[in-house]
């Protein structure tokens, strides 16, 4: 049986944006089609109904460095989630990574099968901000050991076991869990339900992550590009 620990750590965290801001609404830069394409996400993902006709105060709702994620509101209060690894979407989940690298091979994972579903063929760039968040976890759930136990643990196909593991830790008090990263080995990710477990997490990079697509081959993540 696991032991339900107090967990104090940083852990990291990949959350959509438009890097600059200006990208998302100045037609210099952008097609009608690319910007179209950025505000459907912005607004997808930010909880802020952006349009191209919107003043240039809500312009500067974005988010640049320092800013406090907004995952409270956004994540915890407002915002139904799909159902996630640890979540069957009934209740939310913030997920982070104890470091930067294993954040982005995290979030890379995922990209390529949005990319798939949104292209037969070419790219789309996708625009993130990195986050540090300050967690302190009071009842966490040490299952890492999920990673040795499950063969197809790195597929999505697993997600119903952990999600199973979940709801066993949760009956036993848990409301965190602290879990193998599924794309950089030997490194830890967590899973938080508690919105007042997570003390502060503020944006520290922006990156944009450009993926081609081909239907008769896997997506590939052709550039990663951070900005300090």
């Amino acid at each position: 049986m696991n032991l339900i620990n107090e967990k104090k750590c940083s852990a990291y965290r990949s959350i959509p944006t438009a890097f600059p801001r200006r990208h998302l609404f100045d037609e210099g830069i952008n097609s009608g089609e690319e910007q179209d394409r950025l505000i459907d996400w912005a607004n997808a993902s930010s909880g802020i109904n952006h349009s191209r006709s919107v003043n240039t105060e809500a312009k500067d709702t974005w988010h640049k460095y320092g800013d406090p994620e907004n995952f409270g509101e956004f994540l915890f209060d407002k915002v139904k989630l799909p159902a996630s690894r640890f979540t069957d979407g009934s209740f939310p989940v913030w997920y982070g990574a104890e470091d930067i690298e294993t954040s982005l091979f995290e979030i890379e994972y995922h990209l390529k099968f949005d990319t798939l579903k949104e292209v037969n063929s070419g790219f789309i760039d996708y625009e993130r901000a990195m986050c540090e968040a300050v967690l302190e976890m009071n009842k966490n759930s040490d299952v890492k050991n999920l990673s040795t136990t499950m063969s197809d643990y790195k597929e999505k196909s697993s997600y119903a076991i952990c999600l199973k593991e979940f709801e066993k830790q949760r009956q036993l008090g848990a409301t965190s869990l602290t879990y193998s990263s599924a794309r950089n080995s030997g490194k830890e990710c967590y899973a938080v339900t508690e919105k007042n477990e997570i003390l502060t997490s503020i944006v520290k990079k922006f990156f944009r992550l450009r993926v081609f697509a081909d239907s008769t081959k896997n997506t590939e993540v052709a550039e990663i590009t951070l900005e300090e």
